[in-house]
């Protein structure tokens, strides 16, 4: 449960969202892209559309966790708080 927990952290979906748009646009075009382009879109395949989107989703989220956790394990070996708190108290200063 914490992995999704973490993985679904807003900042990290919203960072992965950007990741997909850009990345799946320029991916999507290099490989459907006379397709797209011919507005012929019964020939366009959608399994691979959908998965050019969703792969750079999935790695954006699963390194920012990575990173995250990496980050926390630092912190812990070194008595300092965690992320989350350190977040929290760079809003509240």
């Amino acid at each position: 449960m914490y992995f999704f927990k973490e993985i679904f952290r807003p900042d990290a979906v919203i960072t992965g969202l950007k990741v997909a748009l850009v990345v799946g646009v320029i991916l999507n075009l290099i490989n459907q892209g006379e397709v797209l382009l011919s507005g012929s879109l019964l020939q366009l395949n959608w399994t691979k559309f959908a998965l050019t989107f969703f792969v750079p989703f999935g790695v954006s989220v699963y390194s920012a966790w990575q990173t995250k956790k990496r980050f926390d394990t630092l912190l812990s070996h070194h008595d300092l708080p965690d992320s989350a708190t350190l977040a929290r108290q760079s809003r509240n200063a």
